[in-house]
């Protein structure tokens, strides 16, 4: 059964998810712990079941590849690898995509902080 108060309040985890991510490296623990974190958002979301008038499969599915990519990039975060910050601009975009479709079901309001510019420079 559907819990309104949890879902909004782990819609909202998932916005500030994304505004700690945009604003530190992509690179290390603090990287994987955020997103190990955003991962478990999106699974409490799943065990929350979906809002009314969203069709549950998609819904499912969407937060399933979202947590897959998250929990990978979790580990491409602790492991070093320059892979996350591509892992994480795919789950950024397509938390995006899930909110809109939220907001339509359940007449809410969430939108992601605009991107933060991050350096292509090497040290």
């Amino acid at each position: 059964v559907f819990n309104r108060a949890t879902a909004l309040a782990d819609y909202a985890n998932l916005v500030n998810d994304v505004r700690v991510l945009d604003r530190i490296p992509l690179s290390g623990n603090t990287a994987a712990v955020q997103l190990d974190a955003m991962t478990q958002h999106l699974a409490r979301l799943g065990a929350n079941g979906p809002p009314p008038g969203l069709d549950a499969p998609s819904y499912y599915g969407r937060l399933f590849s979202l947590g897959l990519f998250a929990r990978a990039g979790a580990d491409e975060a602790a492991a070093g690898s320059p892979v996350a910050a591509s892992r994480y601009s795919v789950v950024r975009q397509e938390t995006g995509v899930l909110l809109s479709l939220v907001n339509g079901a359940l007449s809410t309001t969430f939108t992601l902080p605009p991107p933060v510019p991050r350096s292509t420079a090497t040290p």
